[in-house]
């Protein structure tokens, strides 16, 4: 006589495996979305600090333009070197090298000579090519009052 086939069991243990595997699956990518955003918003804040490290250049021009009387032709040579222009430091330690650069021009307004100025402030921070290079560049124009 043949014994009586019993039934197999065991599909709990593979369900159990299944589920592990998913869960696992799971944690794994909500982990890499985490940082994902954490990296986003590092950026994001590295670009705003540079964007008003370019402001703080093209203040910094605008008041040596207007206050050291040059002459519009001088105007280039307001370019921002080391001793003049520092690093602009944050609280966290990212320090971002300003570049200022000016040109002028003369326009001539129903007989009134009135001087133009444009002003171009670029602040990076990092090494070109890096992931965490950030770079703003902005220009301004103005003019003194006749």
């Amino acid at each position: 006589m043949y014994p009586k086939p019993r039934h197999q069991s065991g599909i709990s243990l593979i369900t159990a495996i299944f589920l592990l595997v998913v869960v696992a699956g799971l944690l794994a990518a909500t982990l890499n979305i985490a940082g994902v955003q954490r990296g986003t918003s590092i950026l994001n804040l590295k670009a705003a600090r540079a964007l008003q490290a370019a402001w703080s250049g093209i203040e910094w021009g605008a008041y040596k333009t207007l206050t050291d009387g040059a002459a519009p032709s001088e105007c280039d040579s307001i370019e921002a070197t080391a001793n003049d222009l520092p690093n602009v430091a944050t609280s966290t330690g990212m320090n971002f090298s300003v570049e200022v650069g000016c040109t002028s021009s003369t326009h001539n307004e129903s007989g009134t000579e009135i001087i133009v100025y444009k002003l171009t402030a670029t602040a990076t921070n990092g090494i070109y090519g890096s992931l965490d290079y950030t770079s703003r560049t902005l220009s301004a124009s103005f003019s003194e009052s006749p």
